[in-house]
């Protein structure tokens, strides 16, 4: 019961500093103008010059800003699901939303430039990684034996894995072998790249490997990736409409591969989840 209050706790004091960190984010009142300068590829870099990622690249800031507002739309329901659910099933949701902070705030803790939210995007990357934890504990608590999808789940745990996999491995390795600059012009260190395949890629493999095997309660060390998969459609739409917007230029058929993509993506994490929480059943001790 303790351990209970204390996750509610920590998640309602996420919420509300991760409204504070997108509200403050997207309505800062001090940007800079945008500069370009010129990396070690001779190639130019354009600073986005507004909100709180002025220093950032637009390719970087842009999909921040995009991030921001998906944070204010979780944290709307996360607020939704406090008032609402009282059952145990709350900690399931919520190890499903924190997953997504916990991604969010590693990322802006680890991977773009310093700025003055940098402690508050700290602050949330520890209490997430707690909470995640906490959460994860408390899952003994869930009968995942009934969920009748386990295999489809876990098949396309595997396979989600492998794609994400092949994606993060191709670009930077192709990258390096070439000796050119990487695709995605204006990061530092690939945080995403790196955070993917040290611990979404295995994470998805050893989950959708046991789960086919038969142990059903393996699935939910795959929820934290179901979760971030339904975010990302959200994220890329309004992401690439900023995109544009900043003077980026893709033509049609790149704009609809990359948009049909990841709306295929959040889809199937969606239904994934709703097999899933179907099949979920608390146990009575």
């Amino acid at each position: 019961m303790r351990r209970n209050h204390l996750t509610t706790k920590l998640s309602l004091s996420t919420m509300l500093l991760s409204l504070c960190s997108s509200v403050i984010g997207l309505f800062y009142p001090f940007a800079q103008n945008s500069i370009t300068w010129i990396d070690m590829f001779n190639q130019p870099i354009q600073t986005y010059g507004k909100t709180i990622f002025y220093n950032d690249s637009i390719m970087v800031a842009t999909a921040n800003v995009s991030t921001d507002i998906v944070v204010l739309l979780l944290s709307a329901v996360l607020l939704f699901v406090h008032l609402k659910i009282k059952s145990k099933m709350k900690n399931l949701l919520m190890l499903c939303f924190h997953s997504v902070y916990l991604y969010i705030y590693s990322t802006y803790s680890l991977s773009i430039t310093f700025n003055p939210l940098f402690f508050l995007y700290v602050l949330l990357m520890g209490i997430n990684f707690y909470l995640v934890i906490l959460l994860m504990i408390n899952t003994n608590a869930f009968n995942f034996s009934q969920i009748s999808a386990a295999k489809t789940v876990g098949v396309f745990y595997i396979v989600v894995g492998s794609v994400v996999g092949l994606i993060w491995i191709s670009e930077p390795l192709l990258a390096l072998l070439l000796q050119q600059p990487h695709p995605q012009i204006g990061y530092p260190t690939m945080f995403t790249h790196a955070f993917d395949l040290a611990v979404i890629v295995p994470l998805l493999y050893i989950s959708g490997y046991q789960v086919i095997n038969g142990d059903k309660s393996k699935i939910v060390l795959g929820l934290p990736v179901l979760s971030i998969l339904v975010t990302l459609f959200p994220t890329i739409l309004l992401m690439t409409y900023f995109q544009v917007l900043a003077g980026i230029k893709y033509t049609f058929i790149e704009t609809m591969i990359m948009i049909v993509t990841f709306l295929v993506l959040s889809i199937s994490g969606f239904v994934m989840l709703v097999f899933i929480f179907k099949g979920v059943h608390v146990n009575e001790n």
